[in-house]
């Protein structure tokens, strides 16, 4: 009876020891699918910035020539004043 019961011992951990592997493996998945995705997420949010900066650079480029513009055109304002 002894041996029997050492046996089915066994048997239960081999089981067990490939339940486990089986679920470690599921794991090793799964972090791997976790990494893309973060991979992913990570590549998005750098073009993301990317844009936004050229459109920060594009805004502030924008702004300063209507600053000029506005500037000339006060003085051309101001010269015609002066030949009216």
């Amino acid at each position: 009876m002894g041996c029997r019961a050492a046996e089915w011992a066994t048997e239960e951990i081999e089981g067990e020891i490939a339940n486990m592997l089986n679920v470690s493996a599921a794991v090793i998945g799964a972090l791997g699918t976790i990494r893309e995705r973060i991979e992913n997420v990570r590549e998005y949010v750098g073009s993301t910035a990317a844009a936004v900066n050229q459109q920060t650079s594009i805004a502030t480029e924008m702004s300063d020539s209507m600053k000029r513009a506005a500037q000339e055109a006060s003085l051309l304002g101001g010269r015609n004043n002066k030949v009216a």
